[in-house]
């Protein structure tokens, strides 16, 4: 069974990688991957293929592409929305998905920020499931963090520990939106 555990920060630092091997230089295109309107994308390889959502385009909650190859001829579906119905607790404005599955139960869990109804200047932080990586995505009716008093929540992270199986989630305070950087 996996737990979820919350991790909030303003900042946060991480250690050095260190590698069994020397690092090598990597080729580095100078045209981008996906060539349109696809911020803020989070990855996933499911059955060697490749998936990303991304943040709102103005069409659709969350675009999806795919690629067969990490570095090249990805597809934007168009016609495809992750998450096509939003919560109530979101008047909508959907930022920076983050995407995980859970390896005993093959259920897809999709973090995303969006707009608060009670305050449209501050984010809060939902969920939603699927049993497929293609959705359509069911949020949760309750945003999972909300902290509005702190300026809100956004750019979600999740993180499986592959010992434990722990589910962790690290995120971002939004102080931003009280100005100054926060309180």
């Amino acid at each position: 069974m996996y737990s979820l555990h919350f991790l909030s920060a303003l900042f946060l630092s991480f250690s050095p990688l260190s590698f069994s091997s020397p690092l090598s230089k990597r080729i580095i295109s100078s045209k981008p991957v996906i060539a349109s309107n696809f911020p803020d994308p989070a990855f996933l390889e499911v059955d060697k293929t490749f998936y990303a959502f991304s943040t709102t385009n103005g069409k659709q909650n969350i675009p999806i592409a795919t690629s067969k190859s990490f570095t090249s001829n990805w597809s934007i579906l168009k016609n495809r929305d992750a998450l096509p119905i939003l919560p109530e607790w979101t008047t909508g404005n959907i930022w920076a998905p983050a995407i995980t599955r859970l390896p005993t139960t093959g259920l897809f869990i999709l973090y995303f920020s969006g707009t608060s109804e009670t305050d449209p200047s501050k984010h809060c932080i939902g969920a939603a499931t699927s049993r497929t990586i293609l959705g359509p995505y069911h949020p949760s009716p309750d945003p999972l963090i909300c902290d509005l008093a702190a300026g809100g929540a956004i750019d979600a992270s999740p993180f499986l520990d592959p010992k434990s199986g722990t589910l962790y989630l690290i995120w971002k305070t939004d102080g931003n939106s009280l100005g100054g950087g926060g309180p």
